[in-house]
């Protein structure tokens, strides 16, 4: 029972740190918080790699990846137009209220 307080907790926290980055960058530049974004995201989900994908003049752009490994897998994303950051951006350019991770 306390293991599972614990990863409670742990996981509370996290989610409040990702809240943290995403609302108040300060002093950070940009590339930094989205670097910190990829690292917490690889903390909360377990993956072995993140990146953040952003559309620069109808173009994918990785801007964040926690190593070369998701960069190349963003390249044969592009390449093929297809996977989750392109159906979220498509989502999201039809339903810009909504707010799309992927």
């Amino acid at each position: 029972m306390q293991h599972m307080l614990d990863e409670s907790w742990q996981l509370l926290e996290d989610f409040s740190e990702a809240a943290r980055l995403r609302q108040a960058k300060g002093d950070r530049r940009d590339d930094e918080v989205l670097a910190a974004l990829c690292d917490l995201a690889v903390h909360l989900s377990g993956a072995g790699h993140a990146s953040v994908t952003s559309v620069r003049q109808g173009r994918f752009a990785t801007v964040a990846a926690t190593s070369r490994v998701p960069i190349r897998a963003d390249v044969l994303r592009n390449e093929a137009s297809q996977g989750p950051c392109v159906d979220a951006v498509t989502q999201a350019a039809t339903s810009p209220s909504r707010v799309w991770w992927s």
